[in-house]
């Protein structure tokens, strides 16, 4: 793709092969080198394609430079309707999807101990909850447990309360130290 550039690949026609060991024959619609995006209208379909150029292989030219103002004009009669794609558009609804799942499932987590569990032991499980990867914060009756049972935080929630089903490894106690201190400073600052 190093050899095309905004100013010359618009409107040619192309074969395109893929890492993936597909090829896409069609007309260049628009290429963004600072996004790395390529939009390709395939021949014989009415919607365009749009390629990442880290995931191009290699590109084969099947027109001449004389032909380019040509295809393009014909690019554009097709389908006058084609307007720019702004990737950012196409990343937020998934984003937000993934976001809204996870509050969902915290949020729902949450609602089932209010009542169970102090304050204290509510915040320190969603910090935890938002801080590790999926999973690996549950309860387990009124214990908070990570890593698989590895370590529990038993009632009041305290330093004190962390308890590790194995010896060694005291970095991960560390941390969730620190997590569990941070949130009980962060509810004494608030009560003073």
């Amino acid at each position: 793709m190093n050899s095309l550039n905004a100013s010359n690949s618009v409107g040619l026609r192309v074969k395109i092969s893929t890492i993936l060991d597909s090829s896409i024959t069609g007309t260049i619609y628009s290429y963004n080198p600072e996004l790395q995006l390529i939009a390709l209208l395939p021949e014989h379909k009415n919607s365009l394609k749009i390629i990442k150029t880290t995931f191009i292989r290699s590109v084969v030219i099947l027109e001449s430079k004389n032909n380019v103002k040509k295809n393009l004009q014909s690019v554009l009669k097709q389908d006058p309707k084609l307007r720019p794609v702004h990737p950012e558009q196409l990343k937020v609804p998934k984003h937000r999807e993934l976001r809204y799942k996870h509050n969902y499932e915290l949020n729902r987590t949450l609602k089932s101990r209010i009542g169970h569990v102090s304050k204290e032991g509510l915040e320190i499980f969603k910090e935890l909850y938002n801080l590790l990867p999926k999973g690996d914060v549950s309860w387990k009756k009124d214990d908070i447990v990570i890593y698989d049972d590895s370590v529990r935080i038993t009632s009041p929630y305290k330093t004190d309360n962390v308890v590790s089903a194995h010896s060694g490894d005291d970095s991960q106690l560390e941390f969730i130290k620190k997590v569990i201190e941070k949130v009980w400073q962060a509810s004494l600052s608030l009560s003073s």
